[in-house]
């Protein structure tokens, strides 16, 4: 069995709990907090919607990357960045996995 199989197995038999965005202003202190620059890339495991990467991408104009396991939300973030959100043109590949 391969891993994304393993993967989906164990996801589908045990819940991950409660899904939600970090809200805005938690976004922004941590992007402060981290005193990111735009030499800095950004990898944010469970990114939901992308709002810390769009976030880090817009304040510090960091390289941002979201890995997110839930489909729908990965096409939110995607769509966020599409829409021009992030203010930065080399931010937030968004991506789910298993692909």
């Amino acid at each position: 069995m391969s891993t994304a199989s393993l993967l989906q197995a164990h996801l589908t038999a045990f819940s991950l709990g409660p899904i939600s965005a970090s809200p805005q202003y938690v976004a922004e202190a941590l992007v402060d907090f981290a005193s990111l620059t735009s030499s800095d890339t950004l990898f944010d495991l469970g990114c939901n919607d992308g709002r810390v990467v769009i976030t880090a991408a817009r304040l510090a104009a960091v390289k941002g990357v979201g890995i997110e396991l839930d489909a729908s939300a990965v096409a939110k973030a995607q769509q966020a960045v599409l829409n021009g959100k992030h203010g930065h043109d080399e931010c937030a590949a968004v991506a789910s996995f298993p692909a």
